[in-house]
């Protein structure tokens, strides 16, 4: 299933085949799983459980804005930025793929504008959506790959939850990376006393599993970070408390519907010289134990 996840293509907004992934294959672990009309998937145990639990669908991606004389000219989205783009191979949902093209010299002053793909077909139109190519791999201690990042709360959540008895609700949310906008439109419809928040981050200060204190956009509650603190403490799970620039998206909880207490796992990512993801097992592991026993405890 790992390896499903990691390589299913999902841009925001084209989260069809991880949505369909996970509907067969916990459709008969849950009381109730939806899909929303925006595309979320909802998981519930119980009837009306306290506890969410979040972790987004979508990965980061590119849209076709032009396609002419060999040239598809794109833009991109959830964090993608010019200089990992170069060289790259990237994959549209029909299966066709080119590698990312820069004229100039490679530099931090790159623009996405600036860069193009070259194809040999024209089966690329205008608003077509693409990923960066995978390239998954796995080794006895780590996961390899491009866009791990963004699977890594998936990753975490999916291995969580799978034998637990507690009432607790999984939101699987939809265009996540493009501002939130599957949390908002959940939370604005249903009321939740507290929020866990599951999401990889690339920091080179910062390994392992982390429990947010603080992310881009707003503090964490304090009471939920400390609950989060002392059980890592007493299962004696190796997980910091900290501050992270990085977005995960607490304002969309902070600010939709009625608020709820709000705090988020991160999970470490190592950013390869060639663009890829390095993920090491034994800090996913961390992390899903860290969920778990949340999820016990918090209930």
């Amino acid at each position: 299933m790992i390896e499903k996840i990691a390589n299913a293509f999902s841009p925001s907004g084209h989260e069809d085949e991880v949505r369909q992934l996970l509907v067969e294959s916990l459709n008969d672990k849950f009381d109730k799983i939806y899909v929303d009309s925006l595309g979320n998937v909802i998981a519930k145990k119980g009837v009306s459980p306290k506890l969410l639990i979040e972790c987004g669908m979508d990965s980061p991606g590119i849209m076709v804005v032009d396609n002419s004389d060999g040239k598809v000219w794109f833009s991109a989205f959830g964090g993608l930025k010019a200089k990992d783009l170069i060289g790259q191979n990237v994959i549209f949902k029909n299966g066709i793929f080119g590698e990312v093209k820069y004229d100039g010299e490679i530099s931090d002053d790159a623009k996405i504008s600036d860069l193009y793909i070259a194809l040999d077909t024209a089966e690329i139109s205008v608003g077509n959506f693409g990923i960066l190519k995978s390239e998954f791999s796995e080794d006895d201690d780590y996961y390899l790959g491009y866009g791990l990042k963004s699977k890594a709360g998936l990753l975490t959540v999916y291995q969580a939850m799978l034998d637990l008895d507690e009432d607790f609700a999984v939101l699987f949310s939809a265009q996540k990376r493009i501002g939130g906008k599957g949390i908002k439109a959940f939370l604005s419809a249903n009321n939740f006393e507290c929020a866990i928040s599951v999401d990889g981050f690339c920091n080179k200060e910062t390994d392992g599993v982390v429990i947010i204190a603080k992310d881009s956009t707003a503090v964490a509650s304090v009471t939920l970070r400390k609950a989060l603190e002392d059980i890592a403490k007493a299962q004696k799970i190796d997980a910091k408390t900290a501050v992270l620039d990085e977005n995960f998206f607490s304002s969309s909880f902070l600010t939709a519907g009625t608020g709820v207490d709000w705090t988020a796992i991160g999970v470490s990512s190592k950013a390869e010289e060639d663009g890829k993801e390095k993920i090491f097992k034994k800090e996913l592991e961390s992390a899903i134990k860290l969920l778990k026993s949340a999820i016990e405890k918090l209930n």
